[in-house]
């Protein structure tokens, strides 16, 4: 074992990683230490020799496949190892603990929860959303939706649906575009709302039936303007989420097809939403059908979706 002036104890490191990009010079050798480091001091170390001081980069390190959480003499100690040993230290970068940013406080249950960000699938195909303005999307056992900066402000909401005596949960909510919204819940129907920026309300612009049971999970297709329901009621349903030219909904329709094997459902009776016409910015909902139904589960379908 060697010291350092002052009788500090030393060992020796070898540092390596199975990331290419933050790698070490082959020629790097077994580096002489002292044991009262700990990972901030290592890192350093590491960021010392990769040149990245600049812009350092927390590293973790696990040695003999365990993560080092003290300093390096607690760890020798510890794990009954010679300061004679060369430690064999992979390196890599650390996971940041989260911060919290705000909060989103509601008066139920949340169900669903969505982000629409410059990064995400659907704001590259359906308009651009400016880095830092991200939005969020709640639904919640309320029965209100509501759409969130990321800062915690509310930027609308919905009108809740139902008689006035009955407010049925919603259950999941996903955002289609970066006006549009679909909904599911308890009442059996999936709905699309749109959302104007300059408004602090959701306008409900289509009602779509098919399900004569709760709607548990939604997915959207972000290029081809496609929506997936899951359902209690044993089935999943496809919609097209462009009201104008989606199938229509009658009172005695039955599914037109079927996907999967199975029998298609009856589709479920039902009068359009007893809800206040400002939801719908002063129009009736449309009344829409599914283009198909997917039936062949023998229980409840609690989530669907297209394939990445």
């Amino acid at each position: 074992m060697a010291t350092l002036e002052g009788g500090k104890a030393q060992v020796k490191l070898q540092l390596s990683t199975r990331q290419p990009d933050i790698a070490l010079s082959e020629d790097t050798g077994p580096i002489l230490v002292e044991t009262n480091l700990r990972r901030f001091a290592l890192s350093t170390l590491v960021n010392h020799l990769l040149g990245t001081t600049a812009s350092p980069i927390p590293f973790d390190f696990l040695i003999n496949g365990n993560l080092l959480h003290t300093s390096l003499e607690t760890f020798l100690n510890t794990h009954g190892i010679s300061t004679e040993t060369t430690l064999q230290a992979e390196y890599l970068p650390a996971f940041v603990p989260p911060r919290h940013v705000a909060s989103f406080p509601h008066e139920a249950w949340v169900s669903s929860v969505d982000v629409l960000s410059s990064t995400s699938k659907l704001a590259n195909a359906n308009g651009a959303v400016e880095p830092g303005q991200a939005k969020i999307l709640s639904a919640s056992y309320d029965g209100i939706l509501r759409v969130w900066s990321s800062t915690g402000s509310v930027l609308a909401t919905s009108q809740p649906t139902g008689d006035g005596r009955y407010i049925p949960a919603v259950k999941a909510a996903r955002f289609v575009s970066p006006s549009l919204i679909a909904s599911g819940g308890f009442d059996r129907t999936v709905r699309l709302w749109r959302h104007r920026e300059s408004a602090r309300t959701l306008d409900l612009a289509a009602e779509l039936h098919a399900h004569s049971a709760m709607v548990l999970g939604l997915d959207v297709h972000a290029t081809e303007a496609r929506l997936l329901s899951a359902s209690a009621d044993k089935t999943a349903a496809l919609w097209s989420t462009d009201p104008d030219h989606a199938p229509k909904h009658s009172e005695n329709t039955t599914s037109s097809s079927s996907l999967a094997g199975g029998s298609a459902a009856k589709r479920q009776r039902k009068s359009p939403s007893t809800i206040n016409s400002n939801s719908s910015g002063g129009k009736a909902p449309k009344q829409l059908a599914p283009l198909a139904t997917l039936a062949a589960h023998t229980d409840h379908v609690s989530a669907a979706c297209f394939e990445p």
